[in-house]
């Protein structure tokens, strides 16, 4: 199943193409009417993938002989690379203006794999 990300009319990203004949032909997603239960493989379509790139820093220096200072940075998606959610999967026949396989938000806002960049910086003392 060929995908790609282009830009959809209402602003979405069309990542699953949304073509619609009224009989089976090269080049068509689906057809009207639909019969049978057609010869799509399972596991055809693929999530849009996730990059991501994760970064730790820590610096250790000994105050003392019983105290040490530990100081740590952390960015998560430093890349800052926007990583899509799931396409729709409303399918609606009657009407080609769908949003059948388009991606309307990104992935996670916070806290998650995938999410958008944070940073965190951390201090402690070890005695």
């Amino acid at each position: 199943m060929p995908t790609h990300k282009t830009l959809a009319a209402n602003g979405n990203i069309q990542y699953i193409p949304h073509a619609i004949c009224n009989a089976p032909a090269t080049g068509c997603l689906f057809s009207i009417p639909g019969t049978g239960f057609g010869d799509m493989s399972r596991n055809a379509l693929y999530y849009p993938g996730v990059e991501n790139v994760d970064v730790g820093l820590q610096k250790r220096t000994k105050v003392s002989e019983r105290l040490g200072f530990v100081l740590r940075t952390d960015a998560f998606n430093i890349i800052n690379h926007p990583n899509l959610g799931q396409p729709s999967a409303t399918f609606t026949p009657e009407s080609a203006a769908g949003t059948f396989g388009q991606n309307s938000s990104t992935r996670f806002a916070i806290g998650d794999f995938g999410s958008s960049r944070q940073l965190q910086v951390s201090a402690k003392l070890a005695f």
